[in-house]
């Protein structure tokens, strides 16, 4: 594995920006033409979960494809009332919260974007509304938006949940099965994510059950921090549980693991990484969601989990 000093790269900016003000309804005017052009960009896989009144979205990117480095962008997050019509150069809804970048220099992706409101605001009023992502500059320019379509949130009696007909996308296989079974080991998983160390670009797995091997390649490992790492640790788990939604503990079937044993110098990344290590054990048949963790260790020298890769597809055994 080559490392590299991080010069144009990924970097983790988890922002939660919380506001104590009363809902206000707001309208934003864009300009087609110039959001389809812009090159400062919103990823398009954003999710969104609700907690105690707490909404929280994340699992998103954004991305400044310019030859310049942009300041003082703000991502603000609205509620739009799902009975609004949808018109053109136009977003509205209720503001819930924003997160100020100070600086994203120029071909630079801010990855694992986290927005969520506080809990000392006022609820707009009782309905169902679209979360929308705004992003604009100082002068108020939208450089980009997402509505989150699959993501309907319920306001009643002074409490946000997320409407109850969302689905889960599977496979055909109508029930995920428990990861229950003797021979099985069930483990729980406690995230400490705390944006000093990132799994970056796009990891392929490749899980070869018939020769009991776990294969991974093309995936970066990157230190956001100035100090080292000395250790770094990989693990591959199955899951019951849509990866897509999982924002804190888990639990899991670990198929595969493998320590690195590399020292992660500041500032620096671990690039094209290929890791082939031995199948762990193989779960009971069902249908499986995929989750890759990066671990190092901790001060009273336990490994914890400090980022996660999440797989969009399901596997079936």
């Amino acid at each position: 594995m080559k490392f590299r000093k991080l010069i144009t790269t990924t970097v983790l900016c988890v922002c939660a920006f919380t506001l104590s003000q009363a809902q206000e309804n707001k309208t934003f005017n864009y300009s087609k033409s110039e959001v389809e052009s812009s090159q400062v960009l919103l990823s398009d896989q954003w999710k969104a979960t609700v907690n105690e009144n707490v909404i929280s979205i994340f699992n998103g990117n954004i991305q400044n494809n310019s030859a310049k480095s942009l300041s003082s962008l703000k991502l603000e997050l609205l509620l739009s009332p799902l009975e609004t019509t949808k018109k053109t150069g136009i977003l509205t809804g209720y503001f819930l919260t924003e997160a100020q970048f100070k600086n994203i220099r120029k071909n630079t992706t801010f990855a694992g974007v986290n927005v969520k409101n506080g809990l000392d605001i006022t609820l707009p009023p009782s309905g169902e509304y679209l979360p929308i992502l705004i992003l604009t500059d100082k002068k108020g320019k939208v450089h980009d938006f997402k509505i989150l379509e699959e993501s309907k949130i319920v306001s009643k009696d002074g409490v946000f949940t997320l409407a109850s007909n969302q689905e889960v996308e599977t496979h055909a296989s109508a029930t995920i099965p428990p990861l229950k079974n003797e021979a099985t080991s069930v483990e729980k998983i406690t995230l400490n994510e705390d944006n000093s160390i990132v799994l970056g670009k796009d990891w392929k797995i490749d899980i070869d059950f018939k020769n009991f091997m776990v294969n991974l390649s093309g995936g970066e490992i990157s230190n956001l921090k100035a100090n080292n790492i000395k250790n770094t640790q990989i693990d591959v788990f199955l899951t019951n549980e849509d990866q897509s939604v999982i924002s804190g503990d888990f639990s899991g079937i670990k198929i595969a693991s493998a320590n690195l044993n590399k020292n992660l110098e500041g500032f620096s990344k671990m690039t094209d990484t290929q890791i082939s290590t031995n199948l762990l054990q193989i779960p009971p048949q069902g249908t499986y969601y995929i989750l890759l963790t990066l671990s190092t260790i901790d001060d009273e020298g336990n490994w914890s989990v400090r980022n996660k890769r999440i797989f969009a597809d399901t596997i079936s055994l």
